[in-house]
């Protein structure tokens, strides 16, 4: 896959997706990414290495939107996860384990020989996070991410546009920071339950929003009508 697209696709999976690891009778691992934007998880379908499915599930509340999924199972996930795997950033331990899981599973048929990794809370202690392999796939990675767990928006009272992204993963959000090179602001708030994980939120705003907006034009799928309409308004 290019650069983008691998990128894309790791931002999307560590924002909107999930992996996981069949220890019982089938044996095989699956990625799965879901969204209520039918177009991205079909281009997804399209434009994604290996063989995927596609699926739609309806709800029973009429206020909310149809949910669709893509998903990689077997030898075909296996193979989305090597491409994609050193561009990961929350879920590059779990993907590990899966890879590592498949390849013994294949070898020696034995299902409890891989131990899964226990997850570690980052929203105190950040997580250490690799470099980008490349420009392009980072920029591919902050799309992706964007498009599932971002959001664009025109602040009415302060009249600026924003582009907000907001995670329980402190280290992901550190890691955009560091390596987007464009000036943003972060904080961390504790939600009212205490057993919920802390919010962490990164903004850029006004010409830093504009520039980043610039930079994921291409690449964007779920907010690419929000895209322009906010930045309709910021060039008046």
């Amino acid at each position: 896959a290019p650069p983008t697209v691998a990128g894309y696709l790791a931002g999307f999976l560590d924002g909107d997706g999930s992996i996981s690891v069949n220890r019982g009778k089938s044996g095989r691992i699956e990625v799965r990414m879901a969204n209520t934007h039918r177009g991205v998880v079909e281009w997804m379908q399209k434009t994604g290495p290996y063989t995927s499915y596609m699926s739609t599930r309806s709800t029973q509340r009429p206020h909310h939107k149809p949910q669709h999924d893509v998903s990689w199972h077997g030898p075909q996930a296996h193979g989305l996860l090597n491409t994609i795997v050193r561009h990961l950033v929350i879920k590059r331990d779990i993907a590990d384990h899966a890879i590592t899981f498949h390849t013994s599973l294949l070898s020696t048929r034995d299902r409890k020989a891989i131990h899964k990794p226990q997850p570690s809370p980052c929203s105190t202690t950040p997580c250490p996070t690799p470099s980008p392999v490349s420009r392009e796939a980072f920029w591919g990675y902050m799309a992706g991410f964007v498009d599932a767990e971002g959001c664009i928006r025109i602040n009415d009272r302060l009249s600026r546009l924003e582009v907000i992204i907001a995670n329980t993963h402190k280290c992901v959000l550190l890691y955009l920071q560091q390596y987007c090179r464009i000036h943003c602001t972060h904080s961390t708030h504790q939600p009212y339950n205490p057993q919920h994980a802390p919010m962490t939120t990164l903004r850029f705003l006004k010409d830093n929003a504009a520039y980043l907006l610039r930079q994921i034009e291409p690449l964007l799928h779920v907010k690419m009508q929000r895209r322009h309409f906010s930045f309709q308004f910021f060039l008046k």
